[in-house]
């Protein structure tokens, strides 16, 4: 039986009923009474509505509401995410004009959501499914806390003997030479073995954790499959390795009433022949639309923390719809545009600067000065690299050939670029995370870069330019909705931010 059915069991038709003149007349007495009450309440800003407040809101858009609450969880996931950066992030608080400026992004949301759905974006057979998807995916994590995690625990007793357990294999494996190595003074090895003990406990109650859970999940796979209605199609089994793409739709099973069509199975066990591979990759789905229609038939999406999940999803994806469907596809890009963007944005496709160097790497300031004193005395810089070098370029007497500006920093470039033919350059820092490291360069010469040619940069240029005009059409479109769509700030409410 689906679950449409078993819903459909608890359906009644309204019965009609007559009301007296006299019932009537008692309800309206009631609620004129509440309706007074409301009105002498406090603070009541609904007054004569007596079913309590309606929530603060910083923006209403069309139909819309941006809550208070909405507004302020959106300003804390920004210090929270990557968006913002460290220093923000830092910061307890916003200025005044950065709360407007998120405002009027989450404004810019909720147009395109009210353009996505008046679009029709929202009933698209992808979008639907995504949502979809989504939700189950929780139902079913609900689900597996409520049936396995939650069931499952294991007491720090039962730790302390599997613990004591592998400590007294681990002695007796030790050997006698192993026995007599020096240890730590008492309190110092007491503290490092402490800490070891605590560590190797957590691992001990986290193997055991996973392996009942483990157990638990198989335990309640067999509870689900032993209660279910399945029936299996032999004939079709024996023929699915024969079926062309058109017959995928044929049952294989049913289950509680449900197909299990060819195409929910693997192409590799389709094309078995049948037989056991067939059978366990039919049981495979059977388990898996078993835990769908027992995660879907519960009460999870009108749990609070799920049914917020679940909305934001909606909004996000409704959003990105919009942006890919309205947005993205009215971009068109031809030929002479992308020439054209091209040979006026030459400075942005230009190949790095190549510099001509020598390299000598040392371990200290003081070696450093030695090597640069013997250079400026006349010193053959070949020969001090092969002598005195860290880098693996000593064996070349130092030559690194031409290398790419982005391999140096900004100060060390600074330097490259004024520099002459000839000279020595240093010593900088060049640890990157090895131990302290100082470089010392002769310059040799350097390249200028020239521009990537056009055919091997096509591809980056015509991306470039696409993502331009997206956002110029995006600003434009958000621009019309807000000229046809009513929008309304509470500045009282922003003001008390």
């Amino acid at each position: 039986m689906s679950l449409g059915q078993e819903e459909g069991i608890f359906l009644r038709p309204a019965r009609k009923r007559r009301i007296s003149p006299g019932f009537v007349f008692i309800v309206f007495r009631i609620f004129v009474l509440i309706a007074f009450i409301s009105v002498l309440s406090p603070g009541n800003g609904l007054a004569l509505w007596p079913f309590g407040k309606k929530e603060p809101y910083v923006a209403k858009v069309g139909d819309r509401v941006i809550t208070v609450k909405e507004f302020i969880e959106g300003v804390n996931k920004l210090h929270t995410g990557s968006r913002v950066g460290e220093a923000l992030t830092r910061e307890k608080s916003f200025e005044k004009q950065r709360y407007k400026k998120f405002l009027n992004e989450m404004i810019d949301t909720k147009l395109m959501l009210i353009e996505a759905e008046s679009m029709g974006l929202d009933k698209e057979a992808d979008y639907v499914s995504a949502v979809e998807n989504f939700s189950l995916n929780l139902f079913l994590s609900r689900l597996r806390e409520d049936e396995v995690v939650n069931k499952v625990k294991v007491e720090d007793s039962e730790v302390e003997v599997v613990y004591a357990e592998e400590l007294k294999k681990k002695e007796e494996q030790k050997t006698a030479k192993e026995k007599k190595v020096d240890v730590p003074p008492a309190d110092e090895a007491h503290g490092q073995v402490k800490d070891k003990s605590r560590g190797d406990k957590e691992r001990i109650k986290e193997r055991i954790l996973k392996e009942r859970i483990k157990a638990k999940e198989a335990e309640y796979f067999v509870y689900l499959r032993g209660r279910a209605d399945v029936k299996f199609d032999e004939e079709a089994m024996k023929k699915v390795s024969s079926f062309a793409p058109e017959d995928l739709d044929t049952p294989l099973a049913y289950v509680n009433g449900e197909p299990v069509p060819a195409g929910m199975i693997s192409e590799s066990a389709r094309k078995s022949g049948g037989g056991k591979d067939i059978k366990d990759a039919v049981e495979s789905v059977i388990l898996y639309k078993l835990l769908d229609m027992e995660a879907a038939k519960r009460d999870y999406k009108n749990e609070e923390n799920i049914a917020k999940a679940i909305a934001q999803f909606r909004e996000k994806r409704l959003a990105e719809d919009f942006k890919r469907k309205a947005v993205s596809a009215a971009v068109k890009i031809d030929e002479n545009e992308i020439n054209d963007y091209y040979a006026k944005n030459t400075a942005k496709y230009m190949m790095q600067d190549l510099f001509n160097l020598g390299l000598i790497t040392v371990p200290s300031m003081a070696e450093a000065d030695s090597v640069i004193s013997e250079l400026k005395k006349g010193g053959s810089f070949a020969h001090l690299a092969e002598k005195k070098s860290g880098d693996s370029s000593s064996v070349k007497g130092g030559d690194i050939g031409w290398v790419s500006a982005e391999r140096f920093s900004d100060n060390i470039l600074s330097a490259f670029r004024i520099a002459k033919e000839g000279e020595v350059l240093g010593p900088f820092d060049a640890s990157e995370g090895k131990g302290y490291v100082l470089a010392v360069f002769e310059f040799r010469g350097m390249k200028k870069g020239e521009p990537i040619p056009f055919e091997q940069i096509k591809q980056s240029v015509k991306m470039e330019l696409g993502r331009e005009k997206y956002s110029e059409l995006l600003v434009t479109y958000l621009k019309r909705l807000r000229e046809n769509i009513p929008i309304e700030i509470n500045e009282d409410e922003m003001a008390k931010f």
